[in-house]
């Protein structure tokens, strides 16, 4: 009975007195869950893109030290070869 009681409430929440309005009523409202699902999809994506932004600047941020110091050393190295090339010349 309780169970019964429960699914009248929520027919009327909806506006459902009668069968013959629920078949509308479901499509429209199965139409809004699909529009919600798409949008929950959408904003999924757009939450990972940003969640792999924030990684990729993580990553920037441990590595830069290194990479500058690999910048110095290779730019000390062409310059020597440089200075050696330009000088057998």
């Amino acid at each position: 009975m309780k169970n019964v009681a429960d699914m009248i409430n929520m027919l009327e929440g909806y506006n459902i007195r009668s069968t013959a309005e629920l078949k509308p009523t479901a499509s429209v409202v199965m139409a809004e869950r699909v529009m919600l699902t798409s949008t929950i999809d959408d904003q999924h994506s757009k939450i990972n893109d940003i969640s792999d932004r924030i990684e990729l600047v993580r990553t920037s941020q441990t590595t830069k030290p290194f990479h500058d110091e690999y910048k110095i050393l290779f730019l000390t190295q062409t310059e020597k070869v440089c200075r050696r090339q330009c000088t057998h010349t």
